[in-house]
């Protein structure tokens, strides 16, 4: 085991982490890598939508029937929020009746459900015509889905013109399973050109609550601009792979969260990756750690010039510092390398792809 890191370690790391490039703007480079000295792969990503497939894997449901409709959908080319806004405005609906368990990129062929209260249409439609949606199955629901109402997400990726070295890809994948990836919330967060997070720190200075789904989606951006810089200090100064005192740590096989109070039976659970330390994603209603992990996140807050008043218009949370890999295959292909793995809700394949390409490309902009 490591030796355990202090709370004054990471507060004096001085680590050039992304809010050091330009204030609020998303900068790839200031997120480390957990496989730093292994040498990226490069690579086309999203070469073709057709490169990037994501499905959900959906919860458990009761029994068909209720007032509201279930709808698989098939779509490419197209974001999740278009899809729904469109469908609004089909059936002259109020913004945000339809549901969704999580927003999936543009340039993907994504398979995902969306919910329709049943006072628009049956599953048997009629469905509004949308270019690049196909409507693949639907059914009756008790309730409307809401962000997070999946167990994951499943990815099939192909990333072409890569470097065929088969011993450096397994090295990557073997560091990223021994270790667990970053959780970094992914470029798609932060915008085209990257300035979500600014356009929701100048909302969130005026003190009010968002309103429409792109105030909320510029707000939270901020909120992850701020987490990413907690990754990255955790993971340059050597506290990624452990807990600390006071840290808020999360089960992995349940997601139940707790206070670390006990480093001696605690940093043994994180080594075996039965658990990991949560980061902050400020907020009026989020679980506050303690002791040595809450002078970091104090001291991050100090160095950004925020305070936990400024995120009370948002609700808040705790997000996992790492995210470990399941159900991973690869195979080489003609021109690349096809990866199959499986992800928890709320988390990136950017995040994984970026360790293996290490390249500009993997920042994945192709949203």
């Amino acid at each position: 085991m490591k030796a355990p890191v202090s709370a004054e370690e990471i507060v004096d790391a001085g680590y050039d982490g992304p809010m050091e490039r330009t204030r609020w703007m998303y900068a790839p480079e200031g997120c480390p890598y957990i496989s730093a000295t292994i040498a990226g792969l490069g690579g086309q990503l999203r070469a073709e939508p057709e490169d990037f497939r994501v499905e959900e894997i959906p919860l458990p449901v009761a029994e068909a029937g209720g007032d509201h409709v279930w709808v698989q959908i098939e779509k490419r080319e197209v974001t999740t929020q278009n899809v729904l806004s469109a469908w609004e405005r089909h059936w002259k609906a109020e913004p945000g009746s339809l549901g969704h368990a999580g927003l999936k990129d543009r340039r993907a062929v994504a398979t995902q459900w969306l919910s329709v209260p049943s006072v628009f249409t049956t599953p048997e439609g009629p469905w509004p015509e949308m270019n690049g949606v196909t409507v693949l199955k639907a059914d009756y629901r008790s309730h409307k889905l809401k962000a997070g109402d999946l167990l994951g997400n499943r990815f099939v990726i192909h990333l072409r013109d890569a470097v065929r070295d088969t011993r450096r890809l397994e090295a990557i994948l073997l560091e990223m399973q021994a270790r667990g990836v970053p959780n970094y919330f992914g470029p798609q967060r932060f915008g085209r050109v990257g300035d979500n997070a600014q356009a929701g720190f100048s909302l969130l200075r005026k003190g009010r609550k968002p309103r429409s789904w792109l105030e909320k989606l510029q707000a939270q951006a901020l909120q992850s601009f701020v987490f990413n810089e907690w990754v990255a200090r955790r993971l340059s100064s050597g506290a990624f792979e452990t807990v600390l005192l006071g840290d808020v740590a999360m089960r992995h096989d349940t997601g139940g969260k707790f206070i670390v109070q006990d480093l001696g039976i605690d940093e043994k659970r994180a080594e075996s990756q039965a658990i990991s330390a949560t980061g902050p994603l400020f907020g009026r209603k989020y679980h506050e750690a303690a002791d040595d992990a809450r002078q970091i996140e104090d001291s991050l807050l100090g160095d950004m010039e925020l305070s936990r008043d400024f995120f009370r218009p948002l609700p808040g949370a705790r997000r996992p510092l790492r995210l470990l890999l399941e159900d991973l295959t690869w195979e080489l292909t003609q021109d690349g390398i096809r990866l199959t793995f499986s992800l928890p809700p709320g988390c990136y394949a950017t995040s994984v792809m970026r360790e293996i390409m290490k390249s500009p490309e993997g920042e994945c902009w192709a949203m």
